[in-house]
């Protein structure tokens, strides 16, 4: 009789974390920028402060670089969508955030480089990366491709380079954050931005970006990726209901 009363106790104080802990990522703060001179930029400081995962997107014609930052964070390059142009996300699993976090990048003259910023808190840490995706187009419509995250309450970022076009929505639950979104400015950066979808139970998602139009010669990109949660939903409840019942 204890134990079924333990059981019963357990489930029910696991239906409340279940909710809570696939909720885990939250968004900090984010930002895009483009350059004034057709070869570096900066992005405006953010408040980061309590961020596990910085990750950095570049759009660009010619090539990316790896980025840096004012907090001392180290980024490794996911997989780019595209070649040139293209859209690639460098990211810092283990990242430090505070105070005027700025992101930096120096590309190539000509590269019109255009920067976006996001940090979340409750990732994962090293190894949250789970999966990723990018993709092409040449219609005023674009996709990154699908991903389907592994565990649930995982944090999926998208960006897009929308060549010399504006990026101005995106479905799927998706948010731009403000900031998130900078135009198209001729000779000196193409048009970029990024957004996001804190998932609770995982599933597949593949939003669609709408530009301004459609680009006026090659293509315009967008890639996708997914990081695990802290604590993965589900997992917890199901260690604590085979301890008890």
């Amino acid at each position: 009789m204890r134990r079924a009363a333990l059981c019963l106790t357990a489930v029910l104080l696991l239906t409340v974390l279940s909710v809570r802990l696939s909720a885990a990522v939250v968004f900090i703060a984010g930002d895009s920028e483009g350059s004034l001179n057709n070869e570096t930029v900066d992005s405006d400081a953010i408040n980061s402060t309590g961020a596990t995962i910085s990750c950095i997107g570049e759009a660009y014609l010619l090539g990316p670089a790896t980025p840096t930052d004012n907090m001392g964070n180290t980024y490794v390059g996911l997989t780019a969508a595209g070649s040139a142009p293209g859209f690639r996300w460098y990211c810092d699993e283990t990242a430090t955030g505070g105070m005027g976090h700025v992101a930096s990048w120096t590309g190539t003259l000509g590269d019109a480089p255009c920067i976006v910023h996001l940090t979340f808190s409750g990732t994962l840490g090293a190894m949250s990366l789970d999966q990723q995706n990018g993709g092409t187009d040449t219609d005023s419509t674009i996709q990154a491709g699908s991903v389907t995250p592994s565990t649930n309450g995982q944090v999926v970022i998208t960006g897009i380079n929308a060549y010399d076009q504006n990026a101005v929505s995106i479905d799927g639950g998706f948010t731009i954050p403000t900031g998130g979104e900078t135009d198209f400015n001729s000779g000196l950066s193409v048009g970029c931005g990024a957004a996001y979808l804190i998932q609770t139970t995982a599933t597949a998602a593949n939003p669609t970006w709408t530009i301004t139009g459609s680009p006026s010669a090659d293509f315009a990109t967008a890639a996708a990726a997914t990081f695990k949660a802290s604590v993965a939903a589900g997992g917890l409840s199901r260690r604590l209901l085979l301890g008890c019942c």
